[in-house]
């Protein structure tokens, strides 16, 4: 390792061992700081972590996230799956630290023992103090999860998929807090600070905002009157807002904005998205015409057609009451699915602002704190759910869904995915093309079936030339291959039979410079 000044190189550096082998993959992380930069990898096999002029650590990666604008800890969510490796998985730690120095002061250490125990603690000038321990651990290995760490007034508290896990008590002030630090065998890890209270005024990161998507999660009290989301020029009260979305709960949404002192023309919305007492997601996109609110929807590209699914696969809070996926025809609603958790289930549509005669459902399908898959399928007669794999109800079409072009939901639930289920076959526009991409697929393999067949094509013509033929037989081998002006090239098989009838499959495609992995 080196650095170069002047057209000069400085003093070499040499970390021992050889971290790279040939035909191995590897990752690569720089995180630069102001003092140092790390390389963390897991690169041969082996999770290593070196510190450019500091002493190398090996066997952890590690993230430090500073916490520049938040005047300390406030609460924080973390979320990612443990991930196995070359190593056996251990443990991870998350420390809430006054600096991103090894030598810094820890307020909270949070530390798993996969399958054994969790210990809390402090360190404190150069040592940590009192052990705190806790005979489980609520991780399992390559499981996702969602941690909430809320920093009260008498310690922090940490939740883990909705449910309290332990408490430690302060013992060095939280407002010293500026870093979060987290190692271990963690993977997709995504974090963010959860400001509880209102008002909150931030600086939006970056210089331009446009094609950007603000995200904002929350609960409406059981007495709330209304809301206000400003997107301004500046903290100050006189600033100028670009953006005003202000809902009056259970009544309509005003938007407007704020120049030179003055408030301009309201605009207002019938919609009422958000209910007392209810949890919700709201998205608002900024685009180069103007600022988009989604409380959690997604358009549906060329609308719903027949032989259509749609899945969605996520978790039920912990004090879910119940949630809500809304079939949008501009202002009316095709399909309104509302499960009330621990009761029945609600369907309906909404025509010209007045609600269809409800069907219900008494068998209680979802619980507390439980994951879910839901695929909604929509059929020329009538719509078709089924939930973790087992049909749940019927319901037929009141308004054609070919008018259907958005999916909107509401509610109680986390770790939501959700995307469209074409018919097969079916012939699709990959965005960009193909360059350093990773292209998924997830499907289940039907009772009677033979095999069946991906290509990567470089157009939609059945002429046009197949730059990758995948096609499993059921039960035997898979054949990769080729097509090029019409003539196919040499067949290369593959032994081993990876998919079963009936059974669930993932596919992961990575595709590079060289070749298809599959």
């Amino acid at each position: 390792m080196n650095s170069c000044r002047d057209g000069t190189w400085d003093t070499e550096e040499i970390i021992a061992g050889a971290p790279f082998a040939r035909r191995k993959d590897f990752q690569l992380f720089f995180l630069i700081n102001r003092e140092k930069y790390e390389v963390h990898g897991d690169a041969g096999g082996a999770p290593r972590k070196i510190k450019f002029l500091v002493s190398p650590s090996a066997k952890v990666q590690c993230r430090y996230l500073h916490l520049t604008e938040n005047k300390g800890a406030k609460a924080a969510t973390a979320t990612g799956a443990l991930r196995r490796t070359a190593l056996s998985l251990k443990r991870f730690i998350i420390n809430l630290k006054t600096g991103p120095d090894d030598g810094d002061d820890i307020a909270f250490h949070y530390n798993i023992s996969i399958g054994k125990f969790t210990t809390l603690n402090s360190f404190r000038n150069g040592r940590y103090e009192k052990e705190e321990k806790i005979p489980y651990t609520p991780f399992t290995e390559g499981q996702a999860f969602t941690i909430l760490v809320v920093n009260s007034s008498t310690g922090y508290e940490v939740f883990v998929d909705g449910v309290k896990h332990c408490t430690f008590t302060h013992r060095i002030p939280s407002d010293k807090v500026f870093t979060v630090d987290v190692r271990g065998d963690v993977s997709l890890f995504l974090w963010g600070i959860i400001y509880q209270v209102l008002p909150h005024a931030t600086k939006l990161p970056g210089e331009s905002h446009q094609n950007k998507a603000i995200f904002i999660q929350g609960m409406v009290p059981v007495n709330a009157t209304g809301f206000t989301v400003n997107l301004k020029t500046g903290p100050a009260n006189t600033d100028d807002i670009a953006f005003q979305y202000n809902p009056c709960i259970g009544k309509f949404t005003s938007l407007n904005s704020f120049r030179n002192g003055t408030f301009e023309t309201q605009e207002a919305v019938s919609d009422k998205p958000f209910t007392m007492g209810e949890a919700f997601q709201m998205i608002v996109a900024i685009n180069s015409e103007g600022y988009e609110t989604f409380p959690l929807s997604f358009n549906i590209p060329g609308g719903i057609k027949k032989n259509m699914a749609v899945f969605c696969q996520g978790s039920v809070s912990s004090d879910a009451k119940s949630f809500t996926f809304d079939f949008k025809a501009g202002n009316d609603i095709a399909f309104h699915y509302k499960p009330n958790i621990g009761s029945y289930t609600s369907m309906n549509s909404l025509k010209n602002n007045v609600w269809g005669a409800e069907q219900r459902l008494s068998k209680n399908t979802f619980n507390k704190g439980e994951a879910f898959q839901i695929i909604i399928v929509i059929n020329p007669e009538a719509i078709e759910i089924y939930v973790n794999g087992s049909k749940q109800c019927v319901f037929k079409h009141r308004i054609p869904m070919e008018k259907v072009t958005a999916l909107e939901i509401h509610g109680d639930l986390s770790k939501l995915l959700y995307g469209v289920i074409y018919a097969l076959p079916y012939v699709g526009k990959i965005p960009s093309g193909l360059k350093d991409l990773v292209v998924i697929f997830q499907g289940s393999v039907p009772q009677k079936a033979k095999r069946f067949v991906i290509t990567f094509k470089t157009g939609s013509s059945a002429g046009d030339d197949i730059a990758f033929n995948y096609n499993p037989c059921i039960g035997n081998n898979t054949t990769m291959n080729s097509c090029r002006n019409g003539t196919w090239d040499s067949e290369e098989i593959t032994a081993g039979a990876p998919f079963a009838r009936e059974k669930e499959f993932q596919l992961f495609f990575l595709i590079n410079r060289e070749k298809y992995e599959v």
